[in-house]
């Protein structure tokens, strides 16, 4: 499976999460939706070393907080992205940087504004923008929404969706 999938591409099951599956559908009824891409969540689960996974798998919300602070980007996720920007965007294209979470519009949580967004994106600062917003998947208000709402499990990796 490829981390990044293109707009056209997306399919229901390929679990991106509400919002990318409902920009993909939306471009399938000919509405006028930007341009844009997501990264697989697997490309942050491929990204962690056997230490990293072990904390992660704890689901000690502050470890795995701490995992995103010192994050280095990884290499496949590198090259997947260098590849295909070359390919869709312009050096001085301005991108919009957002999350897609499984478990995003729900029937009884629509996890509206709980996880990050960064705006004003460009190719050079990408790699901090897609950290943050796998980081704001496991934030602590993040935690505390899941227990309101009664979201059983804890969180998984946001989809990054990456949008001119």
């Amino acid at each position: 499976m490829s981390i990044i999938i293109s707009s056209e591409n997306i399919k229901k099951e390929q679990s991106l999460g509400g919002k990318a599956t409902h920009l993909s559908a939306l471009l399938q009824m000919n509405v006028n939706v930007p341009s844009f891409f997501v990264i697989h969540p697997d490309a942050f689960y491929r990204s962690l070393s056997d230490e990293q996974k072990e904390i992660f798998d704890s689901n000690d919300q502050e470890k795995i907080q701490a995992l995103f602070d010192h994050l280095p980007e990884p290499k496949d996720l590198q090259d997947h992205l260098v590849s295909f920007i070359k390919k869709w965007a312009e050096p001085q294209d301005v991108f919009a940087v957002r999350s897609s979470a499984q478990d995003e519009d729900s029937s009884t949580a629509s996890f509206a504004g709980q996880l990050k967004s960064v705006l004003g994106v460009t190719q050079e600062t990408l790699w901090p923008a897609i950290a943050e917003v796998w980081k704001s998947g496991f934030s602590k208000h993040v935690y505390e929404y899941r227990h309101q709402k009664n979201v059983l499990g804890p969180p998984s990796c946001p989809a990054v969706i990456i949008q001119k």
